[in-house]
């Protein structure tokens, strides 16, 4: 690139972290893998009024693109469980989340809304609440970079909060 002036780094990779003090350096690449919160454990720290704990609603992620229209995560759905009432002593932001698959930079999916989020002061969590459709996953890892890394994930998200914690399935004994 113009206006770049490299240098010849002598021994390579290997002599830059034996002078820098890095062992056992992680080479390729590795999935981000973000904590998970249960729904029991979620409505514990309401029970407790947990101050540390603030949820990120995700929900109502829109989704945009090229030929896509615009589309909302649970747009056709049953209505959204109110957040407020299943958690009154936890606080809830509920940022402008929009994504668009390729609209970023190299082609990689752009978010926004994000700067509704501030960055946690002290020791605290953010729960984010999603449609379990992975959307939450793409919001940690975007504060993640902006240097928000305190955060969880609802398992299952509104599917979970539908059924109360509850698995989906039961097994069922058939007889023969």
């Amino acid at each position: 690139q113009e206006g770049i002036e490299a240098d010849i780094l002598e021994g390579g990779y290997p002599a830059w972290t034996d002078r820098n003090d890095l062992k056992n350096p992680q080479f390729g690449i590795r999935k981000n893998l973000f904590p998970s919160i249960s729904y029991q454990e979620l409505k514990k720290a309401d029970r407790q009024s947990d101050s540390r704990i603030t949820i990120i609603d995700v929900r109502s992620a829109v989704y945009t693109g090229p030929g896509r229209g615009v589309k909302a995560a649970g747009a056709g759905e049953n209505p959204l469980s109110d957040l407020s009432q299943l958690f009154p002593a936890l606080p809830v932001i509920t940022p402008d989340v929009r994504l668009a698959p390729g609209a970023g930079t190299n082609g990689l999916e752009k978010i926004s809304g994000l700067s509704a989020i501030p960055e946690k002061k002290g020791p605290g969590i953010y729960v984010l609440i999603d449609m379990g459709d992975g959307t939450s996953q793409k919001v940690a890892q975007r504060l993640k970079a902006r240097g928000i890394s305190q955060t969880a994930i609802l398992t299952g998200g509104e599917k979970m909060i539908v059924r109360e914690g509850k698995p989906s399935t039961v097994s069922q004994q058939t007889e023969l």
